[in-house]
């Protein structure tokens, strides 16, 4: 995990800029593209929001020294965009909905395998001790 930037380093802003813009570039993609939305501004703000907070709060515990937290959180995020996408080629009539539940159900999945792997690692730290 040498890739991963060390705590409370200055790089943990850049990979956390690079993960959003990304984030918010597919989750419109994939609503506006995919699910053939219209475009409205109000929605587009709102899953930039999304985006945001769901890679900025993943960054900051990183840069705190929460690593795996990171590491998992970023592959929920992953794992539920491509769940979101998958879900969107359907196009029966609740792809919008069950690909949102998807995502966040893979994010929240992300999360938790991340402060589980956090957990493990604090004990096994402690236990050395």
């Amino acid at each position: 995990m040498r890739w991963i930037p060390a705590a409370r380093s200055r790089h943990w802003f850049v990979a956390t800029y690079i993960s959003a813009i990304v984030m918010a570039v597919l989750l419109n993609l994939i609503r506006f593209e995919l699910l053939e939305q219209k475009l409205t501004l109000t929605h587009a703000l709102r899953f930039t929001l999304l985006a945001l907070a769901l890679t900025v709060i993943p960054g900051l515990l990183g840069w705190f020294g929460a690593r795996l937290f990171w590491l998992f959180a970023m592959l929920g995020n992953a794992v539920g965009l491509a769940l979101m996408a998958q879900a969107s080629r359907a196009m029966t009539g609740w792809e919008d909905l069950t690909s949102l539940l998807m995502f966040l159900f893979a994010v929240i999945g992300g999360y938790a395998v991340g402060l589980v792997a956090e957990l493990i690692q604090w004990v096994v730290r402690a236990a050395r001790k």
